[in-house]
């Protein structure tokens, strides 16, 4: 793995020897997975059910979201994914608006990350 890839993802706290096991030990195979991951639909999907107000559709994108960021290691975006699944699940809506947020400006912190190392 290149040097610069490897620090800025270290840097934000990716744990990436772990990350590279969950791909079988293939850096290869995870950075294109990560490089891919701006363009994986669930979080367009996850806002768009927000905004209609379908609660479901928004529950199936953030859980989604939640393993492919969990996979690729972005732990700050999976636990903000975590939180806003126990909403979905149990709350009511309206409930939802802060640990949304939290997602968006998580997600928001691995695409800029992931804009610096492409």
């Amino acid at each position: 793995m290149e040097p610069a890839i490897e620090n800025a993802l270290t840097e934000a706290g990716v744990r990436v020897a772990a990350a590279v096991e969950r791909f079988g030990g293939n850096e290869a195979l995870y950075v294109k997975y990560v490089r891919r991951f701006p363009t994986e639909p669930s979080f367009q999907g996850l806002q768009k059910a927000m905004a209609s107000g379908d609660r479901e559709a928004a529950r199936i994108a953030c859980h989604t979201l939640k393993g492919v960021s969990g996979n690729l290691g972005f732990t700050p975006l999976y636990d903000a994914c975590v939180r806003l699944l126990e909403t979905l699940r149990r709350e009511a809506s309206g409930s939802d608006a802060e640990p949304f947020a939290a997602v968006c400006a998580a997600y928001g912190r691995v695409t800029d990350l992931l804009g610096g190392i492409a």
